[in-house]
C-alpha cells in the first residue's frame, strides 16, 4: 500500500518522467537499431560487392557503417 492508502501507485503522465531516463531509453534504442541496420546493410554490401568475404570482414564493414552513421551525426550536431 502506498501512502495514500491505494494499492497502486500515483498516475504519473509522460511529460513527468525523468528526462534523464527517458533520453537513455532512447539513446539505447537508437544504438540497437543503427547495429541491426548495420548488419542487414553490411550483409548486403559484402555480399554484392565482396561475394568471397568472410564474416568478420562484413562485421567489420557493419561495425564502419554504425561508425559513419555516429560521426555523420556528430558533423551535423556541429552544423547547427
Amino acid at each position: 500500500m502506498s501512502a495514500n492508502g491505494c494499492a497502486f501507485p500515483p498516475f504519473r503522465f509522460r511529460d513527468e518522467w525523468p528526462m534523464k531516463e527517458r533520453f537513455s531509453q532512447v539513446r539505447l534504442r537508437v544504438l540497437v537499431l543503427r547495429i541491426l541496420m548495420g548488419l542487414v546493410f553490411g550483409f548486403m554490401v559484402t555480399r554484392f560487392f565482396f561475394p568471397r568475404s568472410t564474416m568478420g570482414f562484413m562485421l567489420l564493414i557493419s561495425a564502419l557503417l554504425v561508425f559513419f552513421a555516429y560521426g555523420m551525426e556528430w558533423v551535423h550536431k556541429g552544423r547547427d
